[in-house]
């Protein structure tokens, strides 16, 4: 299945005959972004106008909001199944790498960053975190050791 937003819901496609089979509506959903789910199947959207995290588990078709003030127009989001939380970053000035834990949704600065305007977020099979940069126009790389940038082109 591939999970794709619009902005105020989730439509689930099967890829293999191309057809959209479900559609979750995200109740105070303003302007959704990015999916990641968890090894439970639920689904953590960040949504960039909300300034929130929405986390629906389409087994029961419930929603949870997540809410905090490092949330700054929150764009890419990737699990990190090892350390039990979502990386999100916001598309804002100087954005952290923020960690929202899945077991309590505490949020945290995970990493100060100087870059601005972030947008997707991924994790390689080892564990470097890599996110792109629309105002400085790169891909930066945190490689495992987590002490540093490493900015690609």
């Amino acid at each position: 299945m591939l999970y794709v937003t619009d902005p105020t819901e989730v439509h689930v496609v099967d890829v293999s005959d191309a057809t959209i089979i479900d559609n979750y509506k995200i109740e105070g959903a303003v302007a959704l972004n990015d999916i990641a789910i968890n090894e439970h199947g639920h689904l953590y959207i960040t949504d960039s106008g909300a300034n929130c995290v929405f986390i629906y588990d389409p087994a029961s078709r419930t929603q949870e909001k997540v809410i905090s003030p490092l949330f700054n127009s929150p764009n890419g989001i990737v699990y990190d199944r090892p350390r039990w939380q979502m990386f999100i970053v916001n598309n804002a000035e100087r954005s952290p790498i923020m960690s929202l834990d899945v077991r309590d949704k505490s949020v945290s600065i995970f990493m100060d960053s100087v870059y601005s305007n972030l947008d997707g977020i991924a994790i390689d099979d080892l564990g470097r975190i890599y996110f792109s940069s629309w105002k400085e126009e790169l891909i930066v790389e945190i490689p495992q050791e987590q002490n540093r940038f490493i900015a690609k082109i």
